[in-house]
């Protein structure tokens, strides 16, 4: 027997409320005739109060009544062999995809990894009678909202995480905070391509780094060289006062000692205009606040960091050769460390590389999967399930169980109205 809905059995505390009425009750007064008082006047009748209970049984009706209401609402379900089959039978999964930067390398047959996770997804889900596919570059922060879709689903339910598994895809924290009724499945798809080589941008020069890794260490081979027009800084101007444009120009210098991937997208350009800038009023007029996609997407990862987000406000317009030109508009000093910091974001934002944290060759080792892996929870161990045979539950039989108490109740009620009370009243006859 399971209950799909354990909070009905807070319906017993109804258990009290009878218990208090034959307490504070009060019974009708007993009239016995005496006949050498038949002169006097007649006494009017009180109730009595109670002091203890009295008609025990009719007390334990009343709170078995109430107790099998309260197990009718708590949705009981009697899990026979049938339906033990039948629910375990029900998978609902839902299957993460990393589509992180590494898994663009070719695996297999030349394939490329994203390639090879896909197919093994489309097949996955074509196995389980209920199945959700989510695609993301960033499996940890993924794994939340799948486990919140199962919670909303019945039968056994299970998460499929199908990654390269590189180190910083997926962590221990994130798999613990799955409910343990949840299953967990890790799939890898490995490939033995050497990691693409990092090619940064650092103060004007293109700078090279070839990692090689073995099963005991990673070796970076470093180079450097003058950059190239093809590996040309991205396309930020800044907009400033003009005593503070040497400010400005060293924070232009000090954000390229940051190192972000090459290529940039050189279709798209980003102005930053400091509040003193001759150009401040005229362009938040003539300015447009509707944002292309990659606007949105640049400006929310821009302002992930608190300071700068206090003092930026984002618009768009379009440059004169054609280009999609975002605008932000900072409130800070353009020689300051957040103006690098902002300007080195916005390098790394317009970068078409991959960031060098995907670049990491090292994988989560096998043993650390397994232990990181369980079977779905049978639904004998789950609590929110659903008949799959009525779509309802056995509380029906409690209900009629209760109605029949009813009935027995009322006959105990007006049995003993009908003997009277607990109280002697002298009468006359």
């Amino acid at each position: 027997m399971i209950w799909q809905n354990p909070w009905g059995w807070a319906g017993l505390a109804a258990i009290a409320i009878p218990i208090l009425l034959h307490l504070l009750g009060r019974g009708p007064a007993r009239v016995q005739p005496f006949p050498t008082l038949r002169f006097l006047d007649i006494a009017r009748l009180t109730p009595t109060r109670r002091t203890r209970i009295h008609d025990v049984l009719l007390l334990l009706v009343r709170a078995s009544m109430l107790a099998l209401v309260a197990a009718a609402l708590a949705a009981p379900l009697l899990l026979t062999r049938h339906r033990q089959a039948a629910l375990d039978a029900v998978l609902a999964r839902a299957i993460v995809v990393d589509t992180s930067a590494s898994m663009r390398r070719p695996g297999d047959g030349a394939i490329p990894l994203i390639t090879m996770a896909r197919q093994r997804a489309a097949a996955l889900a074509a196995a389980a009678p209920l199945a959700t596919i989510v695609e993301t570059a960033e499996p940890t922060r993924a794994v939340r909202g799948a486990a919140a879709w199962l919670a909303t689903q019945t039968g056994r339910r299970e998460i499929v995480i199908i990654s390269d598994f590189q180190v910083g895809a997926l962590d221990s924290a994130s798999v613990a905070a799955v409910t343990s009724d949840i299953g967990v499945q890790l799939v890898r798809v490995a490939t033995s391509a050497p990691i693409a080589p990092l090619r940064t941008r650092v103060n004007g020069n293109t700078v090279t780094a070839e990692i090689m890794a073995t099963a005991q260490n990673t070796a970076v081979d470093w180079t450097a060289q003058p950059a190239t027009s093809d590996d040309r800084d991205p396309a930020i101007t800044l907009l400033t006062a003009p005593a503070e444009r040497a400010r400005g120009d060293a924070a232009m210098t000090a954000a390229a000692t940051t190192g972000a991937a090459l290529p940039f997208d050189t279709a798209r350009a980003v102005t930053i205009v400091y509040r003193g800038a001759a150009e401040w009023s005229a362009l938040t007029a003539s300015s447009s606040a509707t944002l292309a996609p990659w606007m949105a997407d640049l400006f929310a990862t821009v302002t992930r960091d608190d300071t700068l987000a206090a003092a930026l406000r984002a618009a768009a317009t379009r440059a004169a050769d054609g280009r999609q030109e975002l605008l932000l508009f900072a409130d800070m000093d353009p020689g300051s460390i957040a103006s690098a910091t902002l300007i080195a974001a916005l390098r790394r934002g317009l970068s078409l590389g991959a960031p060098p944290a995907e670049l990491e060759p090292a994988t989560l080792d096998d043993g650390v999967l397994r232990a990181w892996q369980r079977p779905p929870a049978t639904v004998a161990t789950t609590h929110r399930t659903g008949d799959p045979e009525r779509g309802s539950s056995d509380g029906r039989w409690f209900w009629l169980a209760a109605l029949t108490l009813l009935g027995v109740e009322a006959w105990l009620r007006n049995r003993t109205q009908d003997g009277g009370g607990d109280q002697i009243q002298p009468h006359v006859a």
